[in-house]
């Protein structure tokens, strides 16, 4: 293992990993280093109690567990990276990859109806952590996901875990640590003692920033901690959007550990249950007949177009329906699979309604609008294939062509694209066959007579 390696991705980058866990990663590198990597005792995973409720549960190829319910069971243990390539860290990992594939394997397995992460992290690195959580909440809206912290669930533990549509601990169990960190390491000292003597030649000021074998300048130090504010506030938001809690709640945290009840109080968990208790909720919320959310995703995608009503005057506002949507479905979070979700249901069936409606009646509108009355091909397409306005259809109309009608056939209703076809219908086909040829049939002339009737003649309209 490189020291270089497992270096650059502890210092000077963003973790969203608690104190100790950093401290017991600093101590391994520290063991790299010094040439005592071979004395470090390798990292344990905890035992996992057993899940198998109703049958034995099946391990898939993708790695995760899949119980005879279907539900498939997501591990999400030890330390977490974007990704494992070069690093053997002591204390264990889990990339964000690796947990990204079990969980598109997950909804793209036939036999899984649910999903449980379990969780036992103290967190790991910013990148790649919140587009994972973006994967997972958008997962939850085709199969339930519940999340169980089993024992703890800190930092970009919990961030994942927030993605999830419950959240569930045990007694003993503890979350939070919702904020980010950077670590510089000043050895120039180190360096002095081993006789080391490090220059940079830079072509800008800054370009030096950070290194380990110089004091941490002002500069730096500015960069570092507006790039951990910065994270710091994305965590924030992240939580809020997910948990539907108050932005100053989980401020008032200050990162901090927080015990089960401490997390019930604050929104941050759904209550306390031990895992197989978690699973039995989850099998539960599969049974309900919204279990899969595809409805509600379903509707939340309806309602992200901008319908115009046909007075032109009047707009449902998608941004608005969809804020509406959220704040329901906060409140189902918050206050429990109750009263909440029931009105959430009936908000998403309004809100179906009335899109439904409103698109009738645009429809409506620009068929029977004045521009389309000899347009009727145009303004189909324009009404089904576009969510173009009634008013911006009727310009576009106005300025085409009018499709204009011909009598053919004695039918005054024919389009032009008729006139060929009616034209046509006026020159006899040739005759070929027996009494068709004058004189002998000989084999030579039938073929003659083929030929000639396949070479165009003067097409003649009849006036």
């Amino acid at each position: 293992m490189s020291y270089a390696r497992l270096a650059q991705r502890l210092y000077n980058v963003p973790l969203l990993i608690t104190a100790d866990k950093l401290d017991v990663l600093d101590h391994v590198l520290r063991a790299y280093d010094e040439g005592r990597a071979k004395l470090l005792s390798p990292y344990e995973k905890k035992e996992r109690p057993e899940l198998a409720l109703g049958g034995a549960p099946q391990l898939t190829q993708s790695g995760y567990i899949r119980t005879a319910q279907g539900v498939a069971i997501i591990p999400i243990l030890g330390t977490m990276v974007q990704r494992t390539g070069g690093m053997d860290a002591e204390s264990g990992l889990t990339s964000y990859g690796a947990i990204g594939g079990q969980l598109s394997a997950a909804m793209n397995d036939p036999f899984t109806r649910g999903i449980l992460l379990e969780i036992d992290s103290s967190g790991g690195e910013a990148n790649g952590l919140f587009d994972l959580a973006a994967e997972i909440r958008d997962a939850a809206g085709y199969k339930p996901i519940f999340a169980h912290a089993n024992e703890q669930a800190f930092s970009a533990a919990y961030a994942l875990a927030s993605a999830a549509e419950a959240i569930y601990t045990p007694r003993t169990g503890m979350v939070g640590s919702i904020g980010a960190r950077m670590r510089h390491v000043d050895q120039s000292a180190y360096d002095a003692k081993r006789g080391f003597v490090y220059t940079d030649i830079v072509s800008g000021a800054r370009k030096a920033d950070m290194s380990p074998h110089a004091a941490l300048s002002d500069p730096a130090r500015l960069f570092m901690q507006d790039h951990v504010d910065r994270l710091g506030d994305m965590f924030t938001n992240l939580v809020v959007e997910m948990r539907g809690v108050d932005e100053q709640v989980v401020r008032d945290t200050q990162a901090g550990l927080l015990h089960a009840d401490e997390a019930i109080d604050r929104g941050l968990i759904n209550g306390v249950a031990t895992i197989n208790e978690t699973m039995q909720m989850l099998l539960t919320r599969i049974a309900e007949p919204q279990a899969s959310s595809h409805g509600m995703r379903a509707a939340e995608s309806a309602v992200a177009l901008e319908i115009t009503k046909p007075t032109g005057d009047t707009k449902m506002d998608a941004k608005e329906l969809a804020t509406q949507l959220a704040a329901a479905k906060a409140e189902g979070v918050t206050e429990g699979r109750t009263t909440a979700e029931a009105d959430t249901a009936k908000r998403i069936a309004d809100t179906q309604a009335a899109a439904a409606t409103a698109a009738q009646e645009r429809i409506s509108a620009i068929l029977g609008h004045d521009e389309a009355k000899d347009r009727q091909t145009l303004s189909k397409h324009l009404a089904f294939k576009t969510t173009q306005s009634v008013e911006d259809i009727a310009a576009t109309l106005a300025a085409s062509p009018k499709e204009v009608a011909a009598a053919v056939a004695g039918n005054p209703l024919a389009a032009p694209a008729n006139l060929l076809a009616a034209a046509m219908g006026k020159v006899p086909n040739p005759q070929v066959g027996p009494g068709s040829l004058e004189g002998e049939e000989t084999v030579e002339s039938l073929a003659a007579s083929i030929i000639n009737a396949g070479k165009r003649k003067p097409l003649v309209i009849a006036k």
